[in-house]
């Protein structure tokens, strides 16, 4: 049963998000994996400069080298973070539709949308932490409120402000199922992180467990965000995946 056929039939539910993403997640996990470990690839250049538990040589300043590279694999991930991100979405719509997840594919619908989800997530991301600032209810609330506006950018090709005010009427009356929804997949983060953490007193097994954990987390909440876009709107809208297929035809 496709992930809309479950929505259009079972109420929207903490327990029905976090079921369909982690069905997705592991039936595709290989795939949705490397789309994610992509953008962790640039991390490879800061494990030498004291990222990831590799500690680097004691140094009274920082020489030119080591700035470029920080610099150059920081710049590189959030560029491939945003790359994949659009991709992963991409492969989640795939994986609901009952079709096989291309990553050639999605990887082309990751850099063809790659501007608008950077500027979303930039926007959202701002948004999020004053309102944590605030209070962290609030910041709660906008990260619920704007919970899908990158999967309305893949799917429906919405500019910056019309995908989140879709998140917005989207989401309305369901932020609380999609922030207990979210603090599960976290929760669940938290614990692959613990494991890591285990092995802290052997630099190369932490490096090595910290990243593959950081890459799993990464591809499941975008499942999760992704999951809850279709699950929306099939419990909204009534539609189903063909209809939504259409824009990509």
């Amino acid at each position: 049963m496709s992930t809309m056929n479950v929505f259009s039939r079972e109420p929207l539910s903490v327990g029905l998000i976090v079921r369909e993403s982690l069905r997705i997640f592991f039936a595709q996990f290989v795939r949705l994996f490397a789309i994610s470990a992509i953008a962790f690839v640039p991390l490879s250049l800061l494990v030498p400069v004291g990222m990831f538990g590799v500690p680097r040589r004691a140094s009274a300043v920082p020489s030119p080298t080591y700035i470029l590279v920080l610099v150059a694999g920081v710049v590189l991930y959030v560029v491939l973070a945003m790359v994949g991100s659009a991709a992963n979405t991409y492969g989640v719509f795939q994986a609901a539709r009952g079709l096989p997840i291309r990553i050639d594919e999605c990887l082309r619908m990751g850099f063809r949308r790659f501007g608008r989800v950077l500027l979303v997530a930039v926007t959202v991301g701002i948004l999020a932490i004053l309102g944590f600032m605030a209070c962290i209810i609030p910041g709660l609330l906008i990260g619920a409120a704007n919970a899908v506006a990158i999967p309305a950018v893949v799917v429906e090709g919405l500019t910056v402000d019309e995908a989140m005010r879709r998140s917005h009427r989207l989401t309305k009356g369901s932020r609380g199922v999609i922030i207990g929804a979210t603090l599960v997949v976290v929760a669940l983060q938290f614990v692959g992180s613990l494991v890591s953490a285990a092995a802290i007193l052997v630099p190369a097994l932490y490096t090595i467990l910290s990243i593959t954990v950081s890459i799993a987390g990464s591809a499941l909440l975008n499942t999760t965000n992704s999951v809850i876009y279709f699950g929306l709107r099939s419990s909204k809208e009534s539609i189903g995946v063909d209809d939504i297929a259409a824009v990509f035809e």
